[in-house]
């Protein structure tokens, strides 16, 4: 019988995640290159990495919000949930962090249509 270890399985589902987290960054590179084109694939695929575990560490499960958070940190604004204006919004004690999340998506998307970028907002 094969039996899978705990170390194992950990090294495969990095593996996986890290396939994905490759394939993410080359969609973004493809959508978006002008906002990414400093960026090595390396630098990027770990940017991508980097803020879908941030998105996880904020409580966002779902698959399409975690995207959402990865694409809003690697195009529009880096950094975005340490913002003054963000955070509360992220860690308010009301809804579901993927509620709390898709508020904090809706002011993104008034904040900037009011400053001339609502064609950079795409949700």
């Amino acid at each position: 019988m094969f039996t899978l270890t705990p170390e194992f399985h950990a090294a495969l589902n990095q593996s996986v995640q890290d396939r994905k987290d490759a394939e993410f960054a080359a969609r973004i590179r493809f959508w978006r290159p002008d906002a990414v084109a400093e960026q090595d694939d390396a630098a990027l695929t770990e940017q991508v990495g980097v803020y879908r575990r941030i998105a996880a560490s904020f409580g966002v499960t779902d698959p399409a919000l975690k995207a959402r958070w990865v694409m809003i940190g690697t195009v529009l604004a880096p950094e975005f949930w340490k913002s003054e204006a963000i955070y509360p919004l992220q860690v308010a004690k009301t809804g579901t962090p993927d509620i709390r999340f898709g508020d904090v998506c809706a002011a993104l998307k008034v904040s900037l249509g009011m400053v001339g970028r609502s064609s950079e907002v795409w949700w």
